[in-house]
């Protein structure tokens, strides 16, 4: 009967203490899942998102400035998000040399090794953090964004900003083919 209850007791014990151990290790996931944009005056900006893999495309209203807005990115829990930008890497690493970051940087693109690179160097700036995204970013060209899990496992997406095209009018359709056969004319 004892050693039934010290069975008991042990096995009760084993499983609670590996759901324990559980709760302890992070996650590993590392997904974007969900990018949205605000204005630099913090207003929401109407968007359509189109997801692939790791590529982002945001579509735009056609009036958007998209050289200053501010990212609202959801990521997998326990994991940080780091907008590859030189405002917002001067944020995460405060006191580096950004020229010798930058070819540093540009050498681990290069050559593969940007997850070993950017880790060895979070490990030698001990001032590194991840900064809040508050800061307006320029959404005319791509912006990476780099993706940590709390098991520093990384995953690297590509974000791309287009403003909507506005149907052409009828007004703009016929002055278009006005000035085309007026240059026909002057052709002959």
């Amino acid at each position: 009967m004892k050693k039934s209850f010290i069975s008991i007791l042990l096995t009760i014990l084993l499983f609670s203490c590996s759901n324990a151990v559980h709760d302890f290790i992070p996650p590993q996931d590392k997904e974007i899942i969900s990018f949205r944009l605000k204005t630099d005056k913090m207003e929401d900006i109407p968007s359509a998102e189109y997801k692939n893999g790791k590529n982002i495309m945001l579509t735009v209203p056609a009036n958007t400035d998209i050289s200053k807005m501010i990212p609202v990115v959801k990521v997998s829990d326990g994991a940080a998000v780091i907008p590859i930008t030189l405002e917002y890497l001067s944020a995460a690493f405060p006191s580096m040399d950004l020229l010798t970051f930058a070819v540093k940087l540009q050498e681990a693109f290069s050559s593969g090794n940007l997850k070993e690179w950017l880790f060895e160097f979070i490990r030698q700036n001990p001032d590194f953090n991840v900064p809040s995204l508050t800061l307006p970013i320029d959404f005319s060209q791509t912006v990476n964004f780099l993706v940590i899990s709390g098991q520093a496992t990384t995953r690297l997406y590509q974000v791309n900003v287009q403003k909507k095209v506005l149907p052409k009018t009828m007004a703009t359709t016929i002055q278009e083919e006005l000035l085309i056969r007026i240059l026909i004319q002057c052709v002959r």
